[in-house]
């Protein structure tokens, strides 16, 4: 509703009433209105029937209240008057109650009663005495004509009677009394019992003059009801005035009032106007809101539908802020991580970090997320319980209606099994590869043997016969030398000869231990060992292994002679090199040869295995250690690993099967 303008409202003074030359005048259509109130008629008329009727019940109440007290004062007098003459005059009244006779004019003893009487109500207002018997007789009047009436049925006799005084005001004309007939009187009449022994003997009725009283209280009354008119009328005086001036502002105000109800009306037609037209709007609002909200109650309901498909989905999914605090996780991720969702929540997803992973790889991570990119790889994470797994990871920014981005979503699969499948697949094909290619390099190397076995044993032959002719000791030099060098390619061909065809001696129950003793005994009179400090750390619960004991002690010496070469450059360190034996989980023998060398990159530890592939300078080595290596576990179904990392150093892991297994 449009409020009034308070500028079009009309100025008023300090009696709330608007100027003269700024009323308006009275519009027209006043006329149909209801008249006005007559205020100043109506207050004279109901003012005068008010004080007209106040002053006579005022009146009223007053003259009643004092016929009370006239009626109570008459009331104690009577009762004491009638007791005094009881008192006094009972022995002559009580022969006449007891006979029941009346006392009539010609009787004896009424001159005597009369002139007892008139002593004792002497200088009183008692204008008339009465004395009844029990059984209501008029035993004696002052006024002798009322002797010997019976007043059994008197209301009065039979009250008191009963022992109860009672009280009437009445008013005689004429009523006789001892001086004579007194005109014109207000009497109370008062019944009174008379007791003797406790009991009612007879009754006396006394009639006591109040007309003095009732005179002076009637002048009292006329004086009071004088002054209560005279109040009144001023009173009335001061009302007049003060509604006069009432009655001129309020018509002057109906005015005011008049003009206003016009206003508003014109604001009314108005308003329903602009409800109407508001209420057409609403209705469009609503129609609109209606279609939000079920296109909102379709929005939850997909929403339920992806919260669902998220809670229950098979990958890991969570949520961080754009500082990488996680704010939500799926129970897929605590059943793969092991952290309960209160654990993750709040925490950076590094708490999964094992340190597997290459740091260059989070870099690299971050910077595509960072500039809005979708980042797609593997971790390889550690679980609440310390153990490790593999995770494919899609990571992707979410962003706002502004574009900026505030959360990240990543979504990921659990690859452990896959990893561990994809391995074991590796594994065998690079064990099916290295068995045929070594088969591929024996067949080669034995046909190098053969070629290359005959021309040395011929050069060798007539090495020996120059030998035997020459005294020359500059000649005997050169011979010596190329002897060294026959020499050196007979061990040659001999190593391609075990390597092509490698003889596997009777298998028998080896002690494993025993052997890597025997070895490192054998190891310290080697030259390259006199710098370095070798360690075995055995297991003396280890089980018993099935093979050539030749063989596997010349895997042993080759790859603690590797471990030797690797030393070699390594000068800000002790070195050393550590032989240990332990079982496995799967109650497999594991032999370990670790050393803190120079270690190998990932490249180089790739090829480590391949036949005649080297990395000691040329006439150090063959390359086929390692490959002769393979090839002896692989013969005693067993496994090599090789573990590496440059300026750390190099473990090689031999896994074979226990004795006892077969």
């Amino acid at each position: 509703m449009t409020p009034l303008d308070p500028s079009n409202l009309p100025e008023v003074d300090s009696e709330g009433l608007a100027p003269i030359a700024s009323r308006p005048a009275v519009p027209a259509v006043l006329d149909d209105r209801a008249p006005p109130f007559r205020l100043l008629r109506y207050f004279s008329l109901a003012s005068f029937v008010a004080m007209t009727v106040a002053a006579l019940a005022l009146g009223a109440f007053f003259r009643q209240v004092e016929m009370n007290n006239v009626l109570r004062l008459g009331e104690s007098q009577n009762i004491a008057l009638t007791r005094a003459f009881a008192n006094s005059m009972w022995p002559v009244i009580s022969g006449f109650l007891k006979e029941g006779k009346p006392v009539t004019r010609g009787h004896p003893l009424s001159p005597h009663l009369d002139q007892e009487l008139s002593v004792l109500i002497k200088d009183l207002a008692v204008v008339k005495i009465k004395i009844f018997d029990t059984h209501g007789l008029t035993i004696y009047s002052t006024d002798p004509r009322q002797s010997g009436e019976d007043q059994a049925k008197n209301i009065g006799v039979q009250a008191a009677l009963k022992g109860k005084v009672t009280n009437n005001l009445i008013h005689r004309k004429g009523v006789p009394s001892f001086d004579g007939v007194v005109e014109d009187r207000d009497l109370i009449s008062t019944y009174v019992p008379v007791y003797r022994a406790g009991e009612v003997r007879g009754v006396f009725e006394l009639y006591y003059d109040v007309t003095p009283v009732l005179e002076r209280m009637n002048a009292t009354q006329q004086r009071v009801t004088g002054m209560v008119g005279l109040l009144f009328v001023v009173l009335y005086g001061i009302l007049h005035v003060i509604v006069r001036r009432a009655d001129r502002i309020m018509r002057e105000q109906r005015l005011q009032l008049n003009r206003f109800v016009d206003e508003i009306e014109a604001m009314n037609d108005t308003l329903e106007r602009r409800v109407k037209d508001r209420t057409e709007v609403l209705r469009i609002t609503n129609k609109v809101l209606k279609q939000e909200i079920l296109e909102r109650q379709q929005a939850e309901a997909e929403l339920r539908k992806l919260t669902g498909a998220v809670e229950q989905s098979p990958v890991s999914v969570v949520i961080t802020d754009a500082m990488g605090q996680i704010e939500y996780v799926n129970p897929k991720f605590c059943e793969v991580t092991g952290y309960s969702r209160e654990e993750a929540l709040g925490k950076n997803p590094s708490l999964l970090k094992s340190g597997e992973s290459l740091p260059e790889a989070y870099r690299e991570m971050w910077r595509v997320i960072s500039n809005g990119g979708v980042w797609r790889g593997e971790f390889h994470n550690r679980r609440r319980d310390g153990g490790l797994f593999w995770e494919m990871a899609t990571i992707s920014p979410v962003r706002n209606k502004a574009g900026r981005i505030t959360h990240y979503l990543a979504v990921k699969e659990d690859i452990t099994q896959r990893k561990l499948h994809e391995k074991a697949l590796e594994d065998a094909r690079r064990h099916s590869f290295q068995q045929e290619k070594m088969a591929a390099v024996g067949t080669l190397a034995a046909g190098i043997v053969h070629e290359i076995g005959n021309p040395i044993m011929a050069i060798s032959g007539l090495v020996e016969e120059l030998r035997d002719m020459t005294h020359d000791a500059e000649a005997i030099n050169f011979l010596e030398m190329i002897r060294e060098q026959i020499n050196r390619l007979s061990g040659i061909t001999r190593d391609v000869s075990a390597f092509s065809m490698p003889q596997m001696d009777e298998p028998q129950l080896l002690d494993l231990n025993g052997l890597v003793e025997g070895a490192m005994r054998l190891m310290r009179f080697d030259r390259r060992m006199r710098q370095i400090e070798r360690r075995q750390d055995l297991d003396r619960e280890l089980s018993a292994v099935m093979g050539s004991d030749n063989q596997l002690r010349q895997v042993l010496i080759n790859l603690m002679i590797n471990a030797a070469d690797a030393l070699e450059g390594v000068q800000d360190r002790p070195r050393e090199i550590v032989v240990s034996t332990t079982r496995d989980g799967e109650g497999r023998v594991r032999l370990t040869v670790a050393d803190n060398g120079v270690g190998m990159d990932p490249e180089t530890r790739s090829r480590a295995l391949d036949a005649f592939f080297t990395t000691k300078p040329v006439g150090r080595g063959t390359g086929l250690g390692l490959s002769l290596c393979y090839s002896i576990v692989s013969e005693h179904h067993g496994s090599l690993e090789i573990e590496s990392e440059p300026g750390v150093g190099t473990k090689v892991h031999i896994v074979l099967p226990a004795g006892d297994d077969g």
